[in-house]
């Protein structure tokens, strides 16, 4: 199939580019689009990284060469700053951009994209046109961090992502989120402009329990039932505070529960503190909370759970929902918010999706204490992997790219070779990348 996919690079946030395989994915979006990365790459079609970077103190949009390859292939960082002229970030990007077709994690740069070229996006974080929909605006501002300014800042630039895929046939969405292309759809995007991708779950068929902190194994070993969650950050969308609230309930109802959570960065701990403080002091022993964990030590939990734990996803708004599948498919017994703004509650049977309410939880909770945990956890891991998996997830990538690669040699071919809307030759792009690469590797030295 190699012959029939056209070469690609990868377009994502720096801020979000691990330093490491074992890294903690600081976002879905991140984790999703490490999982492209690995099938472009193990297709041998993948040509490089650009790793995209806002800096204030520039005047002009610069690009630079990194210091490490990713798999073997260069990666390029271009910053810059929204101030700058779209002409100049364009002229940027198009510099950096030397391959047929480009993929992008988010929506951020569609405004920049050069004309002429293919390119395909994923839509992760919600668009706060769509939330305000659902939501009020003060839990829209609440949501999106509280400052009105910097939230109509973001919705006029998810607009601006939108209006250019919907005027721009070279773009298509590579959709992972039902919920996500029906609000595009409700935009003016048009179905065909749609390739619909399964979610990325896999884990490891077995992690060592001993991999994780003593603190976390400890906690463990000692709960009869243990509720737990993982995300990457607490903020108003994961509704963590629900969790613990379900944690109260059952102690109230004399169920020997404990109550893990992590999440958020290890350098800011102001909401893990903020979760604390709803519990009463005399039941703080039952309770947890505590850094995001790097991927091996998340699978590692999943493995040293399996008897006795739930998790629980109890998130308002979800636009896929990564990590329940994950725990779900390592034979977790795992709980979903029931609603239809909780995209990976599509994956779960009817009998794993509870009303998001602490006693609704709680009484789920009991159910599954009478039944058994690890019963629990085998038959949601055996409906999870049914529906998603690695392998589909690569063929439904492929499949997309191979369809990518028709429309864009169907759209570029001429006697010339291969040209864009413009006129731009490819090997004229890859001149002029390559003496950016040049003076990148001199300031470098």
């Amino acid at each position: 199939m190699a012959a029939e996919l056209a070469p690609g690079i990868v377009v994502l946030n720096k801020k979000y580019f691990p330093k490491d395989s074992i890294s903690a994915a600081q976002v879905g979006a991140t984790s999703f689009a490490l999982s492209v990365l690995r099938v472009l790459s193990e297709a041998k079609i993948l040509r490089g990284v650009v790793l995209y970077q806002r800096d204030e103190r520039l005047t002009q949009p610069h690009c630079a060469l990194e210091p490490d390859l990713y798999d073997g292939v260069k990666v390029v960082t271009v910053s810059f700053h929204f101030r700058m002229s779209t002409r100049s970030i364009t002229r940027s990007l198009l510099e950096a951009y030397l391959t047929p077709i480009v993929y992008y994690q988010t929506d951020t740069l569609l405004e920049y994209h050069p004309q002429g070229l293919q390119f395909c996006v994923t839509h992760h974080g919600p668009f706060v046109s769509d939330f305000k929909e659902s939501f009020t605006r003060s839990l829209t501002e609440l949501a999106f961090g509280g400052d009105p300014a910097k939230i109509e800042v973001l919705e006029k630039q998810q607009k601006l992502g939108v209006d250019r895929l919907i005027q721009d046939n070279f773009g298509s969405v590579l959709a992972h989120s039902a919920m996500q292309q029906h609000f595009l759809e409700g935009q003016g995007l048009g179905s065909q402009r749609f390739k619909r991708l399964r979610p990325p779950i896999g884990v490891p068929p077995c992690s060592d329990p001993d991999l994780l902190p003593d603190t976390i194994k400890d906690f463990v070993s000692q709960a009869e039932i243990l509720l737990f969650t993982a995300v990457a950050r607490l903020d108003y969308f994961k509704n963590v505070d629900l969790l613990v609230q379900a944690g109260l309930e059952l102690l109230k109802r004399g169920v020997p529960v404990k109550v893990l959570v992590v999440g958020d960065p290890e350098s800011d701990d102001s909401r893990r503190r903020s979760l604390l403080k709803l519990v009463p002091v005399e039941q703080r022993q039952h309770f947890l909370v505590l850094a995001k964990l790097p991927k091996d030590d998340l699978y590692a939990l999943f493995s040293a759970t399996r008897g006795n734990g739930i998790f629980i996803c109890p998130s308002r708004y979800e636009t896929l929902g990564i990590t329940p599948l994950e725990a779900a498919a390592s034979g977790v017994a795992t709980l979903i918010t029931d609603s239809p703004k909780v995209e990976a509650s599509r994956y779960f049977p009817a009998g794993y999706r509870v009303t998001p309410s602490a006693a609704k939880i709680a009484a789920k909770v009991q159910v599954i204490r009478y039944d058994g945990v690890r019963r629990w956890g085998e038959m949601i891991e055996a409906h999870v992997r049914l529906e998603t998996s690695l392998n589909a997830f690569h063929d439904d990538l492929l499949a997309a790219w191979k369809d990518l690669s028709r429309s864009n040699m169907t759209s570029r071919t001429s006697e010339n070779g291969l040209v864009g809307r413009k006129g731009v030759k490819v090997e004229n792009l890859i001149s002029t990348w390559l003496q950016e690469i040049r003076t990148a590797l001199i300031e470098v030295s």
